[in-house]
């Protein structure tokens, strides 16, 4: 899930980037890895499009997804604040989202490893947040927030193909170590 697109660009750093290109470009690499991994990955947008927050966990629900993972760049008003996180929704507490919440966060910690080894980043660590995305997934789902976009040594990175494939890898790395994980289980 590439987040934001259409006439929401997201946030925007001081050199101009809009995060919902950085996301789709990231997104259509992962989607290109994980498809000679000969696994099925389903787009919520291929193109700079304008899909909405419940439409976007609408698609992975109606099309059986097994996780959700949607990609996206930080912002703060901090320009020094830089770094790599995920996040999951806490859940409301209910029993029958127990099993996905921790599922969630097993997926969340999986990938934000691997983010970190290979961007390099602060480790912001696996937060949660209530995400429309995230809240209305019916699968493990992981909201990413790959560097900031404010802070303006990270714009300059994120604008980089070695970024973009690292960050792309480390995702298709990170889904790979928690399908591992629940054979293994």
């Amino acid at each position: 899930d590439p987040g934001h697109g259409g006439p929401d660009p997201g946030a925007i750093g001081q050199a101009g980037t809009r995060e919902k290109a950085i996301n789709l470009d990231i997104a259509r690499r992962v989607e290109k890895l994980l498809k000679a991994k000969m696994a099925n990955a389903i787009m919520t947008r291929s193109r700079d499009s304008d899909v909405g927050l419940y439409a976007r966990s609408d698609i992975a629900n109606k099309g059986n997804a097994d996780i959700f993972v949607s990609i996206h760049i930080n912002a703060n008003d901090n320009p020094s604040i830089g770094g790599t996180s995920t996040y999951i929704y806490p859940g409301s507490g209910s029993s029958s989202e127990t099993l996905r919440r921790q599922e969630s966060y097993r997926l969340a910690q999986a990938i934000q490893d691997e983010l970190v080894d290979s961007l390099g980043l602060r480790d912001i660590g696996v937060k949660e947040a209530n995400f429309a995305v995230l809240r209305t997934s019916n699968m493990p789902a992981v909201l990413v927030e790959l560097a900031f976009i404010s802070n303006e040594a990270e714009e300059k990175l994120i604008n980089t193909d070695s970024f973009k494939n690292k960050a792309a890898q480390a995702i298709v790395d990170g889904i790979v170590k928690y399908f591992a994980g629940k054979r293994t289980a």
